[in-house]
């Protein structure tokens, strides 16, 4: 078998072994960037504050305190 022979085989091989795991396990998906902490929470709170009307106030530097529309706060 020639090099080019060779190679050629190893190609079919490969696409053969990808094929055989997209029939079991369905083809990857792109996964998105990953976000720190900071960004998923303010990105949470905001999504919370257009969606449902929630409001945040910070209490203490730790402590959050998150009323919600229409809702008596405790």
């Amino acid at each position: 078998m020639s090099a080019t022979g060779y190679t050629r085989e190893l190609a079919r091989i490969k696409a053969t072994q990808k094929a055989w795991e997209y029939r079991k396990y369905g083809r990857p998906m792109k996964k998105p960037e990953p976000m720190s902490f900071n960004e998923w929470l303010r990105a949470g709170m905001d999504h919370y504050k257009k969606e449902y009307g929630f409001t945040y106030e910070l209490s203490t530097p730790s402590m959050m305190r998150i009323n919600s529309q229409g809702k008596a706060a405790y």
